[in-house]
C-alpha cells in the first residue's frame, strides 16, 4: 500500500464540534508501513507542493497539534488539532485562508474531517463560516454539513469537492477530505482536513506453533 490518509472530530478552539467518526493519497515510500488510522491537516500537489502537515497516526503519534500552518503562496491557517486512535481519526483546522483559488480567496473559521469504525466505517466533514470571495462582491457560501462529494464549480477552473469520500485497498480504507480544491485544470490541488480509517484487521493474533 502506497497511500497515507487524510478527512467526527472533537471541538477545537470552540469552533467545531463534530461527533461520530469522520484522508487522500499522499505517496509514502514503498517500504513504509501503513498506519491503521491517520489524519492530517493540509497538503498540496502541483505547481506548489507541500507534504502533509500535522500527521497523526495510530499506531504512532497522536494527538498532533500546531499553532498554525503555511503553504507559501497558497494557504495559511490558525491552530490545528489532529488525532487518531484504534477506532477513529480526525482533523480540525481553524482560521483557514486559501489564496489564488481561481483568483478568489477561500476562508473558513473552522474545517473538520473524520472517520470512525463501528459496524463498518463511516465519515463526514464540517465547515464553519466557509466562503469563497465571489464575483461582483457576492461571496459563495459553503455548506456547514456538506453531503459526501458535494462539488462547487467557480470561474477560472476552480472545482471544490466538499466532504470528499472514497475508498482504497479493495474498499477496506475510507478516505475523507473536508475540502479538496482542484485548480488550473487539475495542475494544482489542495486538501484541507483529511482523515482515513482502515476497516481491515492488520494485527491478527499470532499462530501458536507447538
Amino acid at each position: 500500500m502506497k497511500h497515507t490518509w487524510k478527512g467526527a472530530v472533537g471541538a477545537t478552539a470552540g469552533v467545531l464540534a463534530i461527533t461520530g467518526g469522520l484522508l487522500a493519497g499522499a505517496v509514502l515510500p514503498a517500504a513504509a508501513a501503513p498506519a491503521f488510522n491517520e489524519a492530517f491537516a493540509t497538503q498540496a500537489f502541483g505547481i506548489i507542493n507541500s507534504a502533509p502537515t500535522a500527521v497523526a497516526q495510530f499506531p504512532g503519534s497522536s494527538p498532533v497539534t500546531l499553532p498554525f500552518s503555511v503553504i507559501p503562496g497558497l494557504l495559511i491557517t490558525g491552530p490545528i488539532d489532529d488525532q487518531a486512535d484504534g477506532v477513529s481519526a480526525s482533523s480540525v483546522i481553524t482560521g483557514v485562508l486559501a489564496t489564488q483559488l481561481g483568483k478568489m480567496d477561500l476562508t473558513a473559521l473552522g474545517v473538520g474531517a473524520g472517520c470512525s469504525l463501528g459496524d463498518g466505517v463511516s465519515g463526514g466533514a464540517e465547515i464553519i463560516g466557509g466562503k469563497i470571495a465571489g464575483i461582483h462582491g457576492r461571496p459563495i457560501m459553503l455548506p456547514v454539513d456538506p453531503r459526501p462529494n458535494t462539488q462547487i464549480r467557480v470561474p477560472d477552473g476552480l472545482v471544490l469537492t466538499l466532504n470528499r469520500q472514497f475508498t482504497i485497498d479493495d474498499g477496506t480504507v475510507l478516505i475523507v477530505q473536508a475540502i479538496h480544491a482542484s485548480m488550473l485544470g487539475g495542475a494544482e490541488t489542495l486538501t484541507i482536513g483529511a482523515a482515513g480509517c482502515n476497516n481491515m484487521n492488520l494485527t491478527p493474533s499470532p499462530t501458536i506453533t507447538p
